[in-house]
């Protein structure tokens, strides 16, 4: 029992001598923005196909005296979004780099806070790069 209980210890640290439950800590922050862009991303999609007239949904947003589309129509405001397809996919691209970018900045602050380490080849308080 005492040998599995050092074992199980053992692998909850690296080779480094951090925890995994540090480093989890540190760069779960990183998922924020790559989640962020996914879903916005994903979801423009949907916006951009389905909203349709947008004036007429904001003068009645509860749909009062409303009919519902038949499948024709719905097929012809599917199919008609309100920016073309190659913009859409230009915006959803630069999302994803931009949450990528953003992702890889805040690995870039909160990663020297693992154990200490200085990563980012700025110099120090000694005055020394490294």
């Amino acid at each position: 029992m005492a040998g599995h209980c050092g074992c199980s210890q053992r692998a909850n640290v690296n080779a480094r001598g951090v925890s995994y439950k540090s480093l989890f800590a540190v760069f779960s922050f990183t998922a924020l923005p790559l989640a962020f862009a996914y879903h916005l991303s994903h979801n423009m999609d949907h916006l951009m196909r389905e909203t349709g007239d947008l004036l007429s949904l904001f003068l009645n947003p509860l749909g009062i005296g409303a009919e519902p589309l038949s499948m024709a129509e719905r097929h012809e405001q599917m199919m008609a979004p309100l920016l073309p397809d190659e913009v859409m996919f230009t915006i959803q691209c630069a999302l994803m780099v931009l949450g990528f970018w953003l992702a890889v900045q805040i690995a870039r602050h909160r990663g020297p806070s693992v154990n200490g380490a200085d990563l980012s080849g700025r110099a120090g308080p000694e005055g020394d790069g490294i």
